[in-house]
């Protein structure tokens, strides 16, 4: 795609952020801190949440000169616990640590708690929340209010991989069904349940059979529809009404074939402890007129206020607004059916008290308000709807539809905030419209910084992001159709890096021994639990040594790169690992040596020396964070040697530094 030039009456900076330190006119060089070599990627500058960081400080004029203003990003969040300070991701704002903001994204402290983060943009002192980590923007509800109630998305259900329905009740008073394709966020067609009964259908599921199934919270039913029939009057076509007068609660609902017998689940909404069932029934209670407790096959206590239920992979997803006690949140979690049915008895508790072996995850959902969940047949992404940030309908953004793989390298979105001059911000997140805001940009920027702070220190709780953050533009106008979806396609970056993998012998432990690595100093040793692994079943620890160094040598000839790409003198290695710790103890990181032909060491690059943040001891929580160190090559490099770096036992008898899923990439214009 060509690159859609600017009218010649507009300015504007577009830093690629894929290739090279430059913007796109190749003129113009951002100012690096953190590293020893540059922190871009095919993916864009990535953070490291402790220095990494790019400023430019030549601003053109029309920044603050009063006018419209364009923000434009590609950012993805990696799902990690959240800095106890604002983490910038980019903004202009002033040069100070502090970096008050003109307008800027970054991850804050999620009002839900410190665990959780979220992405904010900030305009001077105000600030609205767009999301949270590991979450991308599918669209908003087509209409937010209807019969004087405002729209609230609940029920979801794929029909095939670009076709999605959803449901929206309107505060009770009625709710709709549309049907939406997924490429292009279009809504095909729609039909409404009426506004006399079945106003709060909150959740749909497919049998195997191909029967489609909602249930309804307003009058505690099961509906067999006719989707078919009901998009093509406007009219929902009930083929079936199963009373659940028994289970006050009822509305979510899923089907899961466990041993080859296919059953429904059904999940009661209850502000209780001891309330919040999971029921199964053999799918042959269909036939029958209720579902009863006395006709469930089984049934567990697994928590309040669920929302949504879904199978994904053999295990059972569980949406919910908060848990056992807890104040609202926002949670996806995982618990292993399976094994729930084979071994534990009828009416058990499954919570983090009881039972807490069947509970296989746990992810923050994006928001504190998520609803219906449903999992996309190929891609295997969960969607969920919201119907709130941190309180029903508090923003329109929230009233909305978001998916996830549900990984902690998060998923990327694309974020343009657009002020018009006057007193309105507009949010776009994937071209489509997030929300509008009545603010004034009333801070004057300096710099345009990207990764953090200008003027702060390094340091986990410093303000440094972990994004990664492409296609930058800031511009003097709002961006057309066509400069969007050239920003986004990357157009304006003609260059692309060359990738060289380099392998590495047991990089996760996974041998469940220490094969693989020569210790320099000290010890290595494997762990696999307290933490539980960041994947796999292993991960490598200092063993009971005060300091411990052990690395891994590697010919670079094993990635595919020639002598003459090294000696070229502008190569980098980008050594990425999972860093956590027993708790707030014990600093320290990974490192790159780099060698000649005969193994003369030529240099060696540390990361900086920091503990992991939130390490819960005996009893958790733990928090795997992703580290990162880039490392330029020198000339005459043959062979590297990974370093991992057990810097400082500074309590106890073990050295907690805890390293997982270790890789190493060489990147080269």
């Amino acid at each position: 795609m060509v690159w859609q030039g600017l009218p010649a009456a507009l300015s504007a900076l577009i830093f690629p952020l894929t290739y090279d330190e430059l913007d796109s006119t190749d003129s113009l060089l951002l100012t690096r801190s953190g590293g020893a070599g540059p922190h871009i990627t095919p993916e864009g500058f990535e953070g490291d949440g402790y220095e990494a960081r790019y400023t430019y400080t030549n601003l053109p004029p029309f920044v603050n000169a009063g006018g419209p203003l364009t923000l434009a990003a590609t950012v993805t969040l990696p799902v990690v616990r959240a800095n106890a300070a604002r983490a910038d991701v980019v903004s202009l704002c002033q040069n100070t640590a502090g970096a008050a903001q003109r307008m800027g994204l970054s991850v804050i402290t999620d009002a839900a708690g410190a665990v959780t983060g979220a992405l904010a943009l900030h305009v001077g002192l105000s600030q609205q929340v767009l999301g949270r980590p590991g979450w991308r923007y599918e669209r908003r509800v087509p209409l937010l209010s209807a019969n004087g109630g405002a729209a609230k998305p609940q029920a979801l259900l794929f029909l095939d991989a670009n076709t999605l329905l959803f449901s929206v009740h309107f505060s009770d008073t009625e709710s709709r069904v549309y049907k939406m394709r997924l490429s292009d966020k279009a809504i095909l067609g729609e039909f409404t349940f009426g506004t006399t009964t079945h106003r709060h259908v909150a959740s749909m599921a497919m049998r195997s059979n191909g029967d489609v199934w909602a249930g309804d919270y307003e009058t505690n039913t099961l509906l067999q529809l006719d989707i078919a029939a009901s998009f093509s009057s406007g009219q929902a076509t009930i083929l079936k009404t199963i009373t659940c007068a028994e289970l006050p609660g009822f509305g979510a609902i899923a089907f899961a074939t466990l041993s080859s017998q296919e059953y429904l689940l059904a999940g009661l909404y209850s502000t209780g402890d001891t309330s919040g069932y999971l029921y199964l029934y053999d799918v042959a209670a269909l036939a029958g007129p209720a579902l009863t407790i006395a006709a469930s096959f089984r049934r567990y206590v697994i928590g309040r206020r669920i929302q949504g239920v879904v199978m994904r992979g053999g295990a059972l997803l569980v949406s919910r607004n908060a848990r056992y006690g807890g104040t609202v949140t926002g949670l996806i979690e995982r618990l292993d059916l399976a094994g729930m049915v084979s071994t534990l008895a009828n009416g058990s508790v499954v919570s983090s008290a009881n039972n807490a072996q069947y509970i296989t995850g746990e992810w923050v959902a994006p928001s504190g308000y998520p609803e219906d969940l449903a999992v996309h047949p190929t891609t295997n992404e969960v969607f969920t709807s919201s119907e709130g940030a941190y309180s029903v309908g508090d923003f329109d953004g929230f009233l909305s539809l978001w998916s996830s793989p549900l990984a902690i390298e998060g998923t990327a979105n694309h974020y343009v905030v657009e002020f018009d001059g006057n007193q309105t911000v507009s949010v776009k997140i994937n071209n489509q419209l997030f929300g509008s805001l009545n603010w004034v940009l009333d801070t004057t920027a300096a710099v345009l910084a990207i990764g953090g702070p200008p003027q702060q220190a390094p340091g986990f709780a410093s303000g440094y992001s972990w994004a990664k953050v492409s296609n930058l533009l800031v511009q003097d106008a709002a961006l057309t159709s066509a400069q969007y979806e050239s920003l986004v396609t990357g157009a304006h970056e003609s260059n692309a890096l060359t990738a060289y993998v380099v392998p590495l012998a047991n990089a996760g432990a996974e041998a469940g021994d220490t094969s693989g690595w020569t210790v320099e100093s000290g010890g290595m040793a494997v762990r696999s639990a307290n933490p539980p692994p960041l994947s796999g079943a292993w991960y490598f620890s200092g063993g009971s040594f005060v300091q411990s160094v052990s690395r891994q040598r590697v010919p670079l000839s094993a990635a595919g790169l020639n002598d003459a790409t090294v000696d070229s003198g502008v190569a980098w290695a980008k050594l990425r690992w999972g860093q956590a710790a027993y708790s707030d103890q014990d600093p320290g990181g990974m490192g790159v040596r780099s060698l000649d032909a005969g193994n003369v060491m030529l240099s060696t690059v540390y990361s900086p020396l920091a503990y992991t943040l939130g390490g819960g001891g005996a009893s958790g929580p733990w928090y795997w964070y992703p580290r990162s160190v880039a490392v330029g090559l020198p000339v005459g490099a043959r062979s590297l040697d990974v370093l991992y770096n057990a810097a400082s036992r500074t309590a106890g008898t073990n050295n907690d530094l805890y390293v997982d899923d270790v890789s190493l990439v060489i990147y080269s214009p």
